[in-house]
């Protein structure tokens, strides 16, 4: 991280002792204007609130020395047009797994927009990879997702806002399986501070710039709140407690959905996973060809998958010739 710290000598100290002042140290070899204000502008639109220079100051995205004022490395983590130069590990990966183990991916992405957008492209990607259930009363009709959402976008903001972005080659990742989401970030606590005290309310916030633009966008409603309202959630929906824990210096929210039963797979079943990864795609024809069956044993082997979920079928109808089986979530 030295290299980017090069010409805040300074500061350098103050950021060893106190992670939580990183994201507000002026990037004096950039401009102002290597901020995105047009995508600044339209977000804070949204919660209507006008954007000024001074304001964009208050909040920490820019910050003054002398005469000259220059992006944060906040602003840069957030809003940098060349980012990705500086901070190429600011992405979320999320992966679906199938099982409970890390041995076979369903499907992937990393999502490498600005991080207050990436916030929902992160959700998008939980919802299509966790199942849907629906609560009928009367002639209404509720979709409920597996996971509480109040709950999943408590965990990722928390990932977002703590993450030490001055960590080489860590992630912010969510990694979704049958029975459970982890939702890992890059940095432990801050010194001293303990997941007790966190769960009790306590707050000691590792980026303020991040946590100051979530806070306007109403994404935090409160301080060192987060934790609790991640278990209330759950509790709420009869679900496991989440499990908040530190690992290698990175702190991990687990959250478990309903127990579901575990899915032992066959030779041929991780044939043709391991097809798919590869081809996306496969014929019924196909199928029979890579597993030395006919055709009706193949067709017979797919609906099994369907019906395990690890499959889906498309096509213009269920007997439509021309159709193909996928893997869910692809």
């Amino acid at each position: 991280m030295e290299e980017i710290l090069k010409g805040n000598e300074g500061k350098t100290l103050e950021f060893k002792e106190n992670l939580s002042c990183f994201d507000e140290l002026a990037y004096v070899q950039g401009k102002t204007s290597d901020l995105d204000w047009d995508c600044i502008k339209k977000l804070f639109q949204r919660v209507d609130k006008k954007i000024t220079m001074s304001n964009a100051q208050s909040i920490g995205l820019i910050t003054q020395q002398g005469v000259k004022e220059y992006p944060t490395y906040g602003g840069i983590i957030l809003f940098g047009l060349n980012r990705h130069m500086l901070f190429p590990e600011a992405i979320i990966r999320c992966a679906r797994f199938l099982g409970d183990d890390k041995n076979t991916i369903l499907d992937h992405a990393d999502i490498e927009i600005y991080l207050p957008l990436a916030l929902e492209e992160a959700v998008k990607f939980v919802q299509r990879n966790t199942s849907l259930s629906a609560e009928i009363k009367g002639l209404t009709r509720k979709d409920i997702s597996e996971y509480p959402l109040i709950a999943l976008r408590e965990a990722i903001v928390n990932a977002i806002v703590h993450a030490d972005y001055s960590m080489k080659g860590v992630y912010i990742s969510i990694a979704i399986f049958d029975d459970r989401i982890e939702i890992t970030n890059p940095g432990g606590l801050p010194f001293g501070f303990t997941i007790e005290k966190a769960l009790a309310g306590s707050s000691r916030i590792r980026n303020r710039v991040i946590a100051k633009v979530f806070y306007h966008m109403k994404w935090i409603e409160q301080w060192g709140s987060g934790l609790h309202r991640i278990m209330k959630e759950c509790a709420q929906r009869g679900l496991e407690k989440p499990k908040f824990e530190e690992l290698n210096n990175q702190f991990r929210v687990t959250l478990y959905g309903k127990k579901k039963k575990k899915i032992v797979l066959e030779a041929w079943q991780k044939e043709l996973i391991a097809y798919l990864r590869k081809k996306e795609k496969i014929s019924t024809k196909e199928a029979a060809i890579l597993w030395n069956v006919t055709a009706r044993t193949a067709r017979s082997r797919l609906i099994k998958l369907i019906d395990a979920g690890i499959v889906g079928k498309t096509g213009t109808s269920l007997k439509d010739p021309h159709s193909n089986y996928i893997l869910i979530g692809k």
